[in-house]
């Protein structure tokens, strides 16, 4: 088992010392700060018995500021249990984790020792998952639910910093800001676009088994009224405001990708400057996944890349796909 940190754009890797732990499962995040230097965070969170609940969760942290791994341990308000591997998104600093329940589970690592909250999520009568979360123009948190034949997206009426710490967020604090029905992108429209999704689908359906309907991906980081979803192999954009459907240029497989997570990566406008880092190449080829995005506004979900300039992700050797 080893961590690799990785620059995208200068294609440059990091490996990481071994943490001390070991355990079946676990709930993995990554954070970058982009101040004086560029600096990163690890944190994996250990789910020993993910059939119990407790409010006692054991994380461990790497800083590349110190190159080595801290225990610790938080303590919630309520009981939980976190689903094992799933996507953990870091927004604003806060690593928000999935648990079973309906429960979201958030941590910001940079305000204390025990700075904690669980949220419940938006009463809803969709059968289906968090598919993706993400934050808007003025930081609050957004998240997207999903079953085959409806797609909603609803915000926090606060920040996620102003609720108490000692107190579940109840449901009642979602807003419901727009749905839609993922399938309706491929009806015959006047739309180009949305005509080369169709075809698309119907010239190579995915492979029985497979998601057969776009299901959604994530938001644009620097734009949330835009969203990306998915229909097997295709990725495309939506923005929310203008209707506007675009198809985006991806390269990928239908297998075993098709059941990834996916992270947004999207260039800035204006692309920073690059402070040098001590990284070096890495041994593994990961194929064309981290190469530098080639679309001028930049390319949107790429397996694993979890941050505009670094991603850390773990990898199990045993398990590591061909190429």
């Amino acid at each position: 088992m080893a961590y690799l940190a990785c620059n995208p754009i200068k294609n440059q890797w990091l490996s990481l010392h071994k943490p001390s732990l070991r355990c079946i499962a676990l709930a993995v995040g990554f954070s970058c700060s982009e101040d004086d230097i560029v600096s990163f965070k690890v944190i994996r969170a250990y789910i020993r018995l993910p059939q119990f609940e407790d409010n006692k969760l054991q994380i461990e942290t790497f800083s590349s500021q110190t190159g080595k791994w801290k225990k610790s341990q938080l303590s919630f308000p309520f009981k939980f249990s976190l689903i094992p591997y799933t996507k953990c998104d870091v927004m604003g600093g806060i690593f928000y984790w999935r648990a079973k329940g309906d429960v979201v589970a958030a941590y910001d690592p940079g305000m204390g020792k025990n700075h904690v909250w669980l949220m419940r999520l938006p009463t809803t009568g969709l059968n289906g998952i968090v598919r993706a979360m993400g934050l808007t123009h003025d930081a609050l948190l957004q998240c997207a639910l999903s079953d085959p034949d409806r797609l909603e997206v609803w915000i926090l009426k606060k920040k996620t910093s102003q609720y108490s710490l000692s107190s579940i967020i109840p449901r009642t604090e979602w807003v419901l800001i727009y749905a839609f029905n993922p399938e309706d992108f491929l009806l015959p429209v006047s739309d180009t676009k949305r005509n080369k999704l169709g075809e698309i689908f119907y010239q190579q359906p995915p492979p029985p088994g497979f998601p057969q309907r776009p299901f959604m991906s994530g938001f644009r980081p620097q734009d949330s009224r835009i969203v990306y979803l998915r229909l097997d192999v295709v990725i495309f954009s939506y923005n929310s405001e203008t209707k506007h459907v675009e198809v985006v240029h991806y390269h990928g497989t239908s297998y075993p990708s098709c059941f990834y997570d996916l992270f947004p990566y999207v260039q800035p406008v204006w692309p920073p400057s690059l402070p040098h880092l001590p990284f070096q190449s890495c041994p593994i080829e990961f194929g064309p996944s981290v190469q530098p995005p080639a679309h001028p506004a930049g390319i949107p979900l790429v397996a694993l890349i979890l941050d505009l300039k670094l991603l850390a992700t773990e990898i199990v050797r045993s398990k590591l796909p061909a190429h």
